[in-house]
């Protein structure tokens, strides 16, 4: 039999709880999270749409599972009266495992290119693991996640204003159905 010392310190190593599990925060009840953002303003897809860009995260908790991350799909709708540009290569991704958010360096190398969506547009990427090097080892850390895409009002060719797209989603070991 082993000491409880051991076995104490086994679980925690395992990322076994050894007190009482609290509450896991719902996602549409997390504040715009507190990123390094760099950015004029942002908008996040747990919170109300601003300034006519809204975002958008389905499903919002996904399992560790390889095939699950790539079933997320991030979505930009442009409301504005305003085309919005975005570089396609231009993703960050931050985690919080619940000390703070931290940022990865996950972000898939591929070719940088301007896209303009034009007012009442959309644009949308299927797949976290499409964006990111996220399980591509089977082994995606559970946490909180923010990806962020930066876009740029675009008026009469002058764009002083950047705005952060903020797509919050949850990795769990387990999704409750």
């Amino acid at each position: 039999m082993l000491p409880r010392r051991t076995v104490l310190a086994m679980a925690a190593l395992s990322g076994c709880a050894t007190g009482p599990l609290l509450p896991i925060p719902r996602i549409d009840e997390q504040p715009c999270p507190p990123l390094d953002l760099t950015e004029t303003r942002a908008v996040c897809s747990q919170t109300d749409a601003a300034g006519g860009i809204d975002v958008s995260v389905t499903p919002s908790t996904v399992s560790t599972a390889p095939e699950a991350l790539g079933s997320v799909r991030l979505l930009v709708e442009n409301g504005t009266d305003a085309p919005l540009r975005y570089d396609t290569a231009d993703w960050r991704l931050y985690r919080d495992a619940g000390t703070g958010w931290r940022r990865r360096e996950e972000i898939r190398d591929g070719p940088r290119d301007v896209e303009t969506m034009p007012p009442g547009g959309s644009a949308s990427w299927s797949g976290i693991d499409a964006l990111f090097r996220l399980g591509a080892d089977g082994r995606t850390p559970a946490g909180l996640y923010a990806a962020v895409l930066t876009v740029w009002p675009d008026r009469d060719g002058a764009s002083g204003e950047s705005v952060a797209c903020v797509f919050l989603f949850r990795v769990s070991r387990k999704v409750d159905a």
